[in-house]
């Protein structure tokens, strides 16, 4: 439902966020309207709803991430850029966001494969605009994280390569680590094939 009590938290790769009403969008067409203004070679990597008091947990590709109170974003009209959200490093850019949700874990995974889940009690709150703390020690041998999830021990989890395979996988035979750990090789993908995004799984009736 759209409403003035509910938002669009968005993000950019280039650590750009931005917060609006739902209730901006009540009346789009089905051709869609604008929601945020890209400066020039950035896009929007991910957007989530929120209720005005959640908490948000920024991660880039190179392995940083950032947690921080929604309220340090003000709503903003749907024209507009959008603030800093986190501040990168050379080089880097943001993989994702996930909203820290009660009872949840943070779930990362790689280009090559690699992944974990890391709790999000691991992760201090810090201000805005930030470059946040480690949450994954990156090498050539996992490649740089390409997927990030709020999600469940019970849930399980769909991952798309690059060439078109999709894996399921189930997030109780993923283990639990601490902010600097590898993770484990969870997918058997070849080279030139990638890992390029990942979702929850619909729970079956």
């Amino acid at each position: 439902e759209f409403s003035a009590k509910t938002y669009f938290f968005m993000t950019t790769v280039k650590g750009v966020v931005k917060k609006v009403q739902t209730a901006e969008f009540a009346n789009a067409k089905t051709r869609g309207i604008v929601a945020i203004k890209l400066d020039e070679g950035d896009k929007l990597v991910s957007a989530i709803l929120t209720k005005g008091s959640d908490e948000v947990l920024l991660v880039t590709r190179q392995g940083q991430a950032l947690r921080f109170a929604e309220s340090a974003v003000r709503p903003m009209g749907r024209a507009s850029r959008g603030i800093t959200g986190i501040r990168l490093g050379k080089g880097d850019e943001l993989a994702g966001m996930a909203d820290v949700e009660k009872g949840a874990q943070l779930f990362l995974i790689t280009e090559n494969g690699f992944g974990k889940q890391v709790e999000f009690d691991a992760f201090v709150r810090h201000g805005r605009g930030t470059r946040g703390q480690t949450c994954y020690k990156i090498s050539e041998k996992t490649g740089e994280i390409v997927g990030v999830l709020s999600a469940h021990r019970r849930d399980d989890i769909v991952c798309i390569t690059s060439q078109g395979n999709t894996v399921k996988l189930h997030l109780k035979e993923i283990p639990v680590v601490g902010r600097a750990a590898m993770g484990v090789h969870v997918l058997n993908i070849e080279k030139p094939d990638q890992v390029v995004a990942v979702a929850r799984a619909a729970k079956e009736a």
